[in-house]
């Protein structure tokens, strides 16, 4: 918010006329391209005005570094689509008035502002008054303003728009006078007719608006569609469509929404920040939404730091998150690795977790698929209680789904998430989550939970080894599928390493009971054990690899079952096998489609 004020105290009566004649104009000239006010007041001898964060035009022509912050350059393309889009809103607020035979008066860069987005705003209403009116402030006034504006007051004025027209000229050669910008006050009107720095497509406009005879001057409707430099900007018909996104048809929207993502590069920070999100929020906040949409969005947010992301583009994951739109959805969730890690926490879990999670039940196969994927980019941010509660039970949830792919999936997912769960619920969460996949009648599902097993087998003790994931691993080494048996024996192999380390670690106990002596090897034998096995898994995670099926993810539609589906397990979690189990039946094969 910016405030204006000003003393009352001392004032002689034309300025006081003046002064109050802001406050009463501030509040009715509601119209595009004027400075938006909040409130403004006469308090204790002062006028105070709130209106939106701006700051004057004159300090940012006026200073290179200024142009920067706001446009990236000082001067070039994108400079000169921000000024197009300025002398765009200026030429609409002075035509607005004028269709209400209102005359301003008193334009200038000291009268124009800048918003936080580079966008330009008219203020500066102290002459603001009916056109032609006998005693009006701008006639009883005229002196005050400098001697090369007030150049169109000296003669007779034929038309409403003569006296704005000619003050638009003025401050077009402000903003393209490297002298006139740091010294207006100076500009004779001489000077303007020696201009050559303005863009050539700019030229003929600004001839037309300081014509000598006023007749003949150009007004801001035929301003705005005929000066090329305004209405030939790519920028500015960006600025339009946006504008105009909530009686575009959802066609042309999407159409839009993937040409915007080609421009966003091309378009200063400032901009992308307050003027393109902005509009794209408010769209989706009215079911202007699209799934295209999130593409000009991510590519606005890689520009963005961590902090201001989630400033500006947190708020739209947020609302999109909440759509119905199946696409919009599908989406958002096969784009998680892009923008999930750049959002704080505290609104993961209180915002767009419990819309998130809604996708493990969804009724579209994909839409669950991607969900399940998509839970290893939000994993790392979710609290405590989400990932003891909730993440097991989904997972559980789509490990018994009628789809195989998204069941061998949802393993995958549960070795991968292994690191975020708590250490004192882990182990038994990922015994019970891959022992009851063993036995799953979709050989990858199977393969999947072998090797996940193999991937984790850090975070068990030599007990739950031995005990637990032998007894349930066996098995799967006579299956009839060759890549079953393969990847359990290689499992078996690396338990037997590291149980072999435990063994040579234990001290040796006498009938007794007592320890008979020190251990047989060193300390290290049981970690270099665990070294030797993980690189003969290949890794962390190089036994597991990447998702089943991640080359030809769904993108819209469930897709039909291709294979028997899994019985629903009677059991919470997964039961070890006795000690000597009994050798499971060789299930007969089955013709399955992957």
């Amino acid at each position: 918010v910016t405030v204006f004020s000003l003393s009352l105290q001392g004032r002689d009566s034309n300025s006081l006329e003046m002064a109050r004649n802001v406050l009463k104009k501030c509040k009715t000239l509601m119209l595009p391209g004027f400075l938006r006010t909040f409130d403004a007041t006469e308090y204790k001898e002062s006028i105070y005005i709130a209106t939106e964060a701006v700051v004057p035009l004159q300090s940012v022509i006026s200073n290179d570094s200024a142009k920067i912050e706001f446009y990236e350059e000082a001067t070039g393309e994108k400079y000169n689509n921000a000024v197009a889009l300025g002398l765009k809103y200026i030429a609409q607020a002075l035509n607005a008035i004028h269709k209400h035979n209102l005359v301003h008066g008193n334009i200038g860069a000291e009268e124009v502002f800048v918003t936080k987005g580079g966008e330009w705003k008219l203020f500066g209403l102290e002459l603001v008054g009916a056109w032609n009116e006998e005693h009006s402030l701008l006639k009883r006034n005229a002196a005050l303003l400098p001697e090369f504006r007030r150049s169109a007051l000296q003669s007779e004025s034929f038309n409403v728009y003569d006296i704005d027209a000619w003050g638009l000229g003025c401050l077009i050669y402000i903003v393209y006078s490297s002298s006139a910008a740091k010294d207006p006050k100076a500009i004779k009107v001489s000077d303007m007719r020696a201009c050559r720095s303005m863009p050539r497509t700019l030229q003929p406009a600004f001839m037309a608006l300081t014509g000598t005879n006023a007749k003949l001057r150009m007004n801001f409707g035929k301003f705005l569609n005929e000066c090329e430099f305004v209405s030939g900007s790519d920028y500015v018909q960006m600025v339009n469509h946006l504008d105009n996104l909530a009686v575009t048809d959802a066609t042309d929207r999407d159409n839009l929404y993937r040409k915007l993502a080609g421009q966003m590069d091309d378009v200063p920070l400032c901009a992308c920040k307050h003027i393109v999100l902005a509009k794209l929020l408010t769209a989706l906040s009215f079911g202007g939404g699209s799934a295209a949409v999130l593409e000009p969005i991510l590519k606005i947010g890689s520009r963005l730091p961590a902090d201001e992301f989630s400033q500006h583009v947190g708020p739209i994951v947020t609302n999109m998150f909440t759509s119905q739109d199946h696409l919009v959805r599908c989406r958002l969730l096969a784009s998680t690795s892009q923008y999930v890690k750049l959002l704080p926490a505290d609104l993961v879990n209180e915002k767009i977790y419990p819309h998130y999670q809604t996708g493990f039940t969804s009724k579209h196969a994909d839409i669950r698929e991607l969900t399940v994927r998509a839970l290893v980019d939000f994993a790392p941010l979710l609290s405590e209680k989400n990932i003891v509660n909730d993440v097991p039970r989904n997972i559980g949830l789509l490990q018994q789904d009628r789809e195989g792919p998204i069941r061998t999936n949802a393993t995958i997912c549960l070795s991968m998430v292994a690191a975020s769960l708590p250490e004192s619920v882990r182990s038994k969460t990922l015994v019970n989550g891959f022992g009851r996949m063993l036995k799953d009648p979709f050989v990858p599902s199977r393969t999947a939970a072998l090797r996940s097993i193999g991937g984790t087998l850090d975070y068990y003790t030599p007990q739950q080894l031995a005990e637990l994931l032998f007894p349930a691993v066996c098995p799967c080494s006579v299956d009839v599928h060759s890549e079953v048996r393969e990847a359990a024996i290689t499992l078996m192999s690396e338990m037997t390493q590291r149980l072999t380390a435990n063994h040579k670690e234990m001290p040796s106990v006498g009938p007794d009971g007592q320890p008979l002596g020190s251990p047989q090897t060193p300390a290290s034998s049981l970690s270099a054990a665990k070294a030797d096995a993980t690189a003969a898994a290949g890794g962390s995670w190089g036994a597991i690899g990447g998702f089943f099926g991640s080359g030809s993810a769904p993108t819209s539609g469930p897709k039909p079952s291709t294979e028997t589906p899994a019985k629903p397990s009677t059991a919470s979690s997964y039961t070890p096998s006795p000690a000597t189990p009994t050798p499971a039946p060789v299930p007969k094969p089955t013709a399955t489609t992957i």
